[in-house]
């Protein structure tokens, strides 16, 4: 028996997909009651709030008077960023890291001051691995 008989036997309304497009193309072709595609993804995202509250920043900066600084959450991207030899090297894999995830691309890191860009590497940290940080230390003395 054929799948268009099965269909009709069922009584299904289900769409057919035509054999040459893909299954991608095709979900993202459809929406929900909404309007939006049912494989839009919104990356969630966390404030920051900065230690100089924009206190230090010239008026032109982005962060002039700002107290918060929205960043993404890590992903396995970033993660990849973290690990990659050739970041690692050349000791910029954590400016890359925050760079990605700075929300306002207006924002340049090498104008932020230390302690902003330090509260927003340890925000970063927390959303990727939480909140606690577990070490283990021996005594050199023992």
């Amino acid at each position: 028996m054929s799948r268009r008989n099965n269909r009709a036997r069922a009584g299904s309304t289900e769409k057919k997909v035509p054999a040459d497009s893909s299954v991608e193309a095709t979900l993202a072709s459809q929406s929900d009651e909404s309007g939006s595609s049912l494989l839009s993804f919104v990356t969630p995202t966390e404030f920051v709030q900065l230690p100089s509250k924009g206190k230090f920043y010239p008026s032109e900066h982005p962060l002039h008077n700002k107290d918060v600084v929205e960043i993404k959450y890590m992903t396995a991207k970033h993660e990849d960023i973290l690990t990659s030899q050739t970041l690692l090297r050349k000791g910029i894999a954590i400016d890359r890291l925050l760079e990605s995830l700075i929300l306002d691309k207006s924002i340049k890191l090498d104008n932020l001051l230390i302690g902003d860009k330090n509260a927003i590497t340890i925000a970063a940290r927390k959303t990727g691995y939480g909140s606690e940080y577990e070490t283990s230390m021996v005594c050199p003395g023992c």
